[in-house]
């Protein structure tokens, strides 16, 4: 990738991590987070064995997956969430 240059455009300030903030005030969304194949592969694997992670278990596998705790819990809502509506349809 070419080398960025810092001096371009300022970062944007990031308050508690999840949101960005402009000079407005107004909240800015992250971008969604792309997983790889291989984090999808592990968090599809270990959803199939248990549907809620106790904090250490998500600590320890964000961890290996290099992910945040953060994006650890939201994919699994997001899983059960998912697997709720696809349970209902029947």
């Amino acid at each position: 990738s070419p080398p960025t240059l810092d001096h371009e455009k300022p970062p944007p300030a990031v308050t508690n991590g999840e949101l960005r903030i402009n000079g407005k005030g107004k909240k800015l969304r992250k971008p969604r987070t792309i997983y790889s194949s291989l984090q999808l592969q592990a968090l599809n694997q270990r959803f199939q064995q248990t549907q809620y992670l106790a904090l250490p278990e998500r600590a320890e596998l964000a961890a290996q997956l290099g992910l945040t705790q953060t994006q650890v819990k939201i994919w699994f809502q997001n899983k059960r969430s998912k697997y709720k509506k696809i349970m209902k349809q029947g």
